[in-house]
């Protein structure tokens, strides 16, 4: 089956009438009824049992494991998609409406009639052009598996999409940053950092929490240091043994 798109008439008439449809927002409701109201993506795939290839709540597994999972699948499985094409919230809407609607409520936890919660996993409206990379149930998966994929050179893809994703917080904080997304050595650097970290120390809370959680202060580093350094320039070997030493000064302090 290919990729499908809803017209941008459908994307609003749906986003307008959630509260009227709240029917439609529930884990036992059958998306493909929404399909005939789709265009199609040429030269795309996706797998017409997308959802049960979701894993789902697991009080075995933490939510950015299961993210992580969920992304290879997303990833792998949305095929011939173009990142052009993922910036467009017609698709995004489509593939949560028709294949995702039981994943979406589980993961974000909707409660029937939460209106806004609903608009925010569905669509991608709100938040300007990061909606579908922060929020859209979908889309936040997909651009997690594009992120990786596009930085990895010869390291394992699967491995990688672990690092970014497990803590949530820390994927959040890579995505808010264009300019670590923009360099794809500057991405990768930072991930073997992580990885190199977490094997030396297991049980570290460093790369975990919000605005004070000690991987921010790293980042601010690296930030600053960007200003008298040509990120562009270097090599992913440069950029980790850089990357490294800032990461392994905050450490020791704390």
């Amino acid at each position: 089956m290919e990729i499908p798109i809803f017209p941008q008439a459908v994307v609003s008439e749906l986003y307008n009438n959630v509260e009227s449809n709240l029917d439609r927002y529930t884990a036992t409701f059958d998306g493909s009824s929404l399909h005939s109201r789709c265009k199609s993506l040429n030269g795309t795939k996706v797998p017409e049992n997308l959802s049960d290839l979701m894993s789902y709540r697991d009080i075995k597994k933490k939510e950015g494991q299961l993210d992580a999972l969920n992304s290879i699948v997303l990833f792998k499985g949305l095929e011939g998609l173009t990142p052009y094409q993922a910036r467009d919230e017609r698709i995004w809407s489509a593939i949560s409406h028709i294949f995702l609607t039981k994943y979406s409520l589980d993961r974000h936890k909707i409660a029937k009639g939460q209106v806004e919660e609903i608009r925010k996993r569905f669509f991608a409206r709100g938040a300007g052009p990061r909606s579908i990379e922060r929020y859209n149930a979908a889309g936040r998966l997909w651009w997690s598996g594009y992120f990786v994929d596009r930085c990895r050179e010869d390291n394992d893809f699967e491995e990688l999409v672990h690092l970014f994703c497990t803590d949530t917080d820390f994927r959040s904080a890579c995505i808010e940053r264009p300019e670590m997304g923009r360099i794809p050595q500057v991405s990768l650097a930072v991930l073997l950092c992580k990885k190199r970290f977490l094997a030396e120390n297991p049980t570290t809370i460093f790369f975990k929490g919000r605005e004070n959680a000690p991987y921010r202060q790293w980042f601010k580093q690296m930030n600053m240091a960007g200003g008298s350094k040509l990120y562009a320039a270097m090599t992913s070997t440069e950029l980790f043994d850089l990357f490294w030493g800032y990461l392994d000064r905050i450490n020791s302090r704390l």
